[in-house]
């Protein structure tokens, strides 16, 4: 390269030729620092403006550089053509920039069928399929007639045989159709992925020139739309017509033998592989093995495999599947470290194949190979990503299938499918069904497995009316015929409706044999409905289609014994023991630490028993939780007695996400992290100053663990000029608005800084400057005083409101009804928030507020955004409508009340753990900042590390400081003091003196 850029300085600065040959050696050497250098002597000798060099080195840019390269170069030619916006559109689109590439095509002020080829295949090739197509069309309206490229591009994205047709109108308006043999095949193609194999023969058909590859089409197109007898008979008319076969041919037609599990046709169609020597070739072998493993002969595909002289991927492929297949999913993962110690590099298929196998293994085993398709960088193939999304759906971790789906560039039918049947089998219904409609508002048709998993999901959701809508229009609206999955729950949804004589009209109509769980369905419908006679007939049909199953006879003898008729019992249990009919015992497996646990029915004794059963404790008190509330994504404020159940407004589930449907408050980046960081921060502190408490440090302390989002997310939605009463688990607001870690250290310590001069216990905390008034100890003293206070800013017409705390124990004070009862009277904006932790009442504090008329809701107190939105909402209300609003936060106080406390007493120490590990609400908000990526491990490490050097440093300086003066015990409460605060002064100043080593010497006397 340095020779020639030498010989720049004795060529003649319009050389065009030798500038040329520069930038074809920068292409042949593919360097971007070469590609620099040339483009370097381009500018000095002023030929970096020149049309055809600067086309030249646009194209080298593009290729090579970055989107700033090519921009660069393409506003550097003065006289650009269609070629130089073409190349520079290439670049962009090669660069992944889609929105400048269509910005750049939109200002084109011509443009060519390359130019709309390039657009077409930008979009198609980033999975925006309708962008592709719209741009097909527009192009259509301006009268530029496509290429083959162009109708290539599209053929291959049609969703379905709508448009597929209108493409096809393109290419015969376009006078390519019968005569492009290569637009022909792709057309049969097409049509036989959407298996309308009428139209690929007509296509077929209407073909003035033939060959190999048009055959081959078509016989896949045969054996695609269901018609394998008719795949090998136009194989055979090949044959006949002189054309050879070539590997393509053989393998779609072993396929149509694998369809029929027609093995010796399978097996001639081999010898006719032996006799033409296709014998070595992989597709060919790769075919035959699956032909084999799917027809129960594994062993001739294990024969076969080990046959082959050489491995390739597609080989590996299928004998990793036959495995698989055939239940011997260890054995395929053993031959798959075999391929990786060959360096056989792993494909899509090898990876989708392992990753089937992993579905009856082990989890850890599955994210390992989630681990190398990332490192193959098959992550975001579309094979791999569906095959991921099942793999995490079977193993229950939905969320994990659904991050991959959501990030995948390009969803094929069979990625909508995987993620429709995920989302239904966890029992996340409402979702499958909204990924449905999401795949028909993007144009896809469904197939038969979208349908069977959607009405599957209308089943498991108890959807009836939408799913017998979708059954009723499956063929009109979709082009899919019922099949014995769709009329299983079909039916399943009329038992569920009750209408079971309607059932069994449905399954002894339909078109072909009912498999057995559709009879299944009726039976159990019939045992719910205590329907004795139609179990009977019911029960006769089961029997006869499955001797051996239980099902019938249980159901039999289960529907005897709710009627008392036990002749009728002891008669099925005779017919069960003559025809050695046995009931299968539940059972369930799972691992742990590389053991498997098994567990049956029934079972009592396991020698981890204890373990067990806490945690069956555990999910007894969660159902429980969840049988007392019942938890809606909407905001609802009730100001009336309805008698029914109060439901309880949430936003984030258990684990962090959004709720569907939810309606709240949007929250950003930056207060979301701030909010968060608060929890934390209080968190800490509460941890800190406990044990300063425990070790004698200070006299007295309580915690807020477990409330910390009711604390800091209602702190978050007040104005700073609202006027807040506290009991005395609300440091978070003041925490919350501005109030240090060591102003907290120096009141709980009471030294000469703190506010309130040592003068009241630890954590009573207040503040004018915050508009946090002093909390006081007698319980809901505060809650009279509020109202007085808000009633005072409504005088004042104040665009502020008062927000008062209270624990459930302070809503049997009469100072609560008082409150109430004062605020709906004088209308005042206040806002009343009780923690309710479920000790002190036997009912909800929501219809305590209901019965004084004011407006009052129910909200999770873990839930950061649901806390966040009501108070919201409820401030909004308050202030605008000047009325009171009560919200009841239901939370769980995991410390104990007091350092005076022992909670374990009366709460398991189980109970304790579980909600402090399992339903933290710092953890769950934490979960959704992170889903945002607003958060990382990092972030967290470095704030706990400043809020702990903090902490310190706050509780050391507290500790060190001077306590208050003595006269401050006796001033700030009367102008003048009265004799008997002076004669109470006099005597302990007197005591002190008498008794010195009873109390602190650095107490300023």
């Amino acid at each position: 390269m340095y020779p020639l850029i030498k010989q720049c300085h004795r060529v003649s600065r319009s050389s065009l030729s030798y500038y040329s040959y520069l930038i074809d050696h920068c292409f042949s050497l593919k360097s971007l620092s070469f590609a620099r250098i040339a483009h370097a002597q381009l500018i000095k000798v002023g030929l970096n403006r020149h049309t055809f060099l600067g086309n030249r080195c646009l194209d080298l840019y593009s290729q090579l550089g970055n989107v700033n390269d090519v921009l660069k170069v393409f506003d550097d030619i003065s006289s650009k053509n269609i070629v130089s916006w073409n190349i520079c559109l290439k670049g962009l689109l090669r660069f992944d920039n889609l929105s400048l590439a269509r910005s750049v095509f939109d200002d084109m002020p011509e443009r060519d069928v390359v130019s709309w080829n390039s657009m077409i295949s930008g979009f198609a090739s980033r999975g925006y399929f309708n962008c592709a197509l719209e741009t097909f069309w527009e192009m259509q309206k301006l009268g530029v007639r496509p290429s083959e490229f162009t109708l290539s591009i599209l053929m291959s994205l049609v969703f379905g045989v709508r448009q597929g047709k209108e493409i096809h109108a393109s290419v015969v308006r376009s006078g390519l159709g019968a005569l492009n043999v290569v637009l022909g095949n792709s057309l049969i193609d097409m049509y036989g992925k959407f298996s309308s194999l009428d139209y690929a023969l007509g296509v077929f058909l209407t073909m003035e020139e033939l060959d190999v590859i048009s055959w081959n089409s078509l016989i896949s197109a045969c054996c695609k739309s269901g018609y394998p007898e008719l795949a090998l008979d136009k194989f055979c008319i090949m044959r006949s017509l002189g054309y050879s076969p070539d590997e393509f041919s053989v393998s779609a037609v072993i396929t149509s033998c694998l369809n029929l599990r027609n093995l010796e046709k399978g097996k001639q169609i081999f010898a006719l592989c032996v006799k033409v020597g296709f014998l070595c070739n992989t597709i060919i072998s790769s075919a035959t093995i699956d032909l084999f493993s799917k027809c129960n002969r594994l062993e001739d595909s294990v024969r076969l495999f080990d046959e082959q002289d050489q491995w390739d991927s597609a080989v590996c492929n299928s004998m990793i599947s036959s495995y698989a297949w055939c239940g011997f999913g260890e054995d395929g993962l053993r031959l798959f470290v075999l391929t990786l110690k060959k360096d056989i590099r792993p494909t899509e298929f090898t990876l989708s194949s392992v990753l089937h196998s992993t579905s009856i293994l082990k989890l850890e085993q599955g994210t390992q190979f989630h681990s190398l398709a990332v490192k193959s960088g098959l992550e975001l193939d579309a094979i791999v990503s569906s095959s991921l999304v099942e793999m995490y759906s079977k193993f229950g971790f939905i969320d994990c299938s659904m991050r991959i789906f959501n990030n995948m560039i390009v969803r094929d039918l069979i990625a909508w499918n995987t993620m429709i049947m995920g989302l239904t089998h966890n029992g996340r219904v409402i979702e499958a069904l909204k990924t449905f409609k999401e795949l028909l508002r993007r144009g896809l048709p469904p197939d038969r497995i979208t349908l069977a998993g959607v009405l599957l999901a209308c089943s498991f959701g108890g959807f009836i009316s939408e799913g017998m809508t979708i059954f009723l229009s499956m063929e009109e609206s979709y082009g899919v015929k019922p099949s014995n999955e769709h009329y299983a729950c079909f039916v399943d949804l009329l038992c569920q409706a009750g209408r079971l004589d309607e059932a069994v009209f449905v399954a002894e109509s339909m078109p072909y044999e009912p498999v057995s769980l559709i009879w299944e369905s009726i039976l159990h419908a019939c045992l719910i409905h205590g329907d004795l006679k139609l179990s009977e007939r019911i029960a006769e049909r089961l029997m006869e289609l499955e001797p051996q199953s239980s099902l019938p006879y249980l159901v039999l003898t289960r529907l005897f014994e709710i009627r008392g008729q036990w002749e009728g019992v002891v008669r099925v249990k005779k017919a069960m023991k003559r025809g050695r009919v046995e009931k299968v015992i539940g059972c369930s497996w799972i691992g742990v630490k590389n053991q498997v646990h098994t567990f049956k029915a029934d079972q009592l004794q396991h020698h981890r028993g204890k373990e067990i059963y806490l945690v069956l404790r555990l999910l007894n008190w969660e159902m429980e939780d969840k049988g007392k509330v019942t938890y809606i994504p909407e905001m609802r404020f009730l100001s009336e007695s309805s008698g029914k159940r109060i439901p309880c407004y949430r936003v984030l589930n258990e684990n962090g996400e959004i709720i569907t449907g939810s309606d709240y408050e949007q929250l950003s980046e930056e207060l979301s992290v701030k909010i968060y960081s608060n929890m934390v921060s209080l968190q800490m502190m509460d941890t800190v100053f406990y044990e300063a408490q425990r070790q004698g440090r200070i006299s007295f302390y309580l915690t807020s663990a477990g409330e910390e989002a009711i604390n800091i997310a209602s702190a978050a939605a007040l104005s700073a000029d609202d006027i807040i009463l506290p009991q005395y688990r609300e440091p978070g607001l003041l925490l919350w608005r501005g109030f240090t870690i060591q102003e907290f250290a120096n009141q709980c310590f009471g030294n000469k800084d703190d506010y309130g001069k040592g003068r009241q216990m630890p954590i009573h905390y207040g503040s004018k400057k915050h508009n946090f008034v002093t909390i006081s100890s007698p319980i809901a003293t505060q809650l009279p005083q509020a109202v007085g206070i808000a009633y005072s800013l409504k005088m004042d017409r104040k665009d502020a409101c008062v927000v008062t705390y209270t624990g459930d124990g302070g809503t049997s004070e009469g100072d609560f009804h008082a409150a109430l009862n004062f605020s709906a009277v004088t209308e005042a904006p206040v806002v009343f928030i009780c923690r309710n932790n479920g000790w002190a009442i036997s009912d909800g504090i929501v219809v305590r507020g209901r019965a004084y008329g004011i407006r009052s809701i129910r909200v999770d107190g873990n839930d950061v955004l649901a806390v966040y939105s009501a108070i919201h909402a409820a401030r909004e209300m308050a202030i605008s409508e000047q009325r009171p609003v009560l919200v009841e936060a239901l939370s769980y106080r995991v410390g104990h009340h007091s350092t005076s406390d022992d909670s374990t007493k009366y709460r398991p120490v189980d109970e304790i753990v579980y909600w402090k590990m399992e339903r933290n609400p710092v953890n769950r908000f934490r979960k959704w900042v992170e889903r945002n990526g607003w958060w990382s491990e990092e972030k967290e490490s470095e704030l706990r590390s400043s809020v702990k050097k903090q902490l310190l440093q706050a509780i050391q300086v507290a500790e060190q400081a001077e306590k208050p003066p003595l006269e401050d015990l006796f001033s700030d409460v009367y102008d003048i003091r009265p004799p008997n605060l002076r004669e109470q002064e006099k005597q302990l100043r007197e005591t002190i003196y008498r008794h010195p080593q009873d109390y602190p010497s650095h107490v300023p006397l």
